[in-house]
């Protein structure tokens, strides 16, 4: 199926590996709508798909014009990524839609105060561990140039320290795994900025599948057990 090529194709873009999962949509040349999954529709699984067709209801926008998913593929929680990456998929399939996938970092990257060029990203990845990635900004969107990946939290230190902003998911643990006196700035993943940042040109991932650095709970129990 061939995606729409119309006045009313419009992109979407899904975000579900923070805190706080978010959608938005815009017809092209148009801002972006968006909508925050929290409070009673915080249920990602629940509401997702809904909370996606009201927003584009809103904005007088039908499925079958849906030409491009941005979609955020973390690093993140490993459920939101998984169900928002099968929501992806599920519209993708019935709209025909072209997916495009890009790091949730990008999204946090391009938050950072505008004066910064070199941003570094730090993601609270638990048991003292960070996810950090590494941008320059010097144009329509921030340049990966550290790849996400997973390390040790004093390590994460040392690799952050010559960044010129650190925006990170939750400041409180990302400090204490730091264990360094680096001024780090609260930013979540926001949908609205993926849209952008992909309507801006954002290269994206070759594959549409969350970034998963480290095997989930229920993974290294087995693997633990020997199952």
């Amino acid at each position: 199926m061939t995606a729409p090529a119309g006045d009313r194709a419009w992109t979407l873009a899904i975000e579900t590996g923070g805190r706080t999962a978010s959608v938005a949509v815009a017809v092209r040349g148009a801002a972006p709508r968006r909508l925050v999954l929290d409070g009673p529709r915080a249920d990602v699984a629940r509401f997702l798909l809904p909370t996606i067709d009201e927003l584009a209801r809103d904005a007088g926008l039908a499925r079958a014009d849906l030409s491009r998913i941005a979609l955020g593929v973390g690093p993140g929680s490993f459920t939101g990524l998984r169900i928002g990456a099968a929501a992806a998929r599920v519209l993708a399939a019935a709209s025909g839609a072209e997916l495009a996938p890009h790091a949730s970092t990008l999204a946090m990257a391009a938050a950072a105060p505008s004066a910064a060029t070199k941003v570094g990203v730090a993601l609270d990845a638990l048991r003292g561990d960070l996810a950090i990635a590494i941008y320059e900004r010097a144009g329509a969107f921030p340049r990966e140039i550290a790849a996400p990946r997973l390390v040790p939290g004093r390590e994460a230190a040392a690799l952050l320290a010559g960044c010129e902003s650190i925006v990170c998911d939750r400041p409180e643990a990302v400090g204490r795994a730091l264990g360094a006196p680096l001024e780090i700035r609260p930013v979540v993943a926001d949908a609205a900025v993926l849209l952008e940042l992909d309507r801006a040109g954002a290269p994206p991932r070759a594959r549409p599948v969350p970034i998963y650095l480290r095997a989930s709970a229920a993974e290294e129990r087995a693997r633990n057990a020997g199952v």
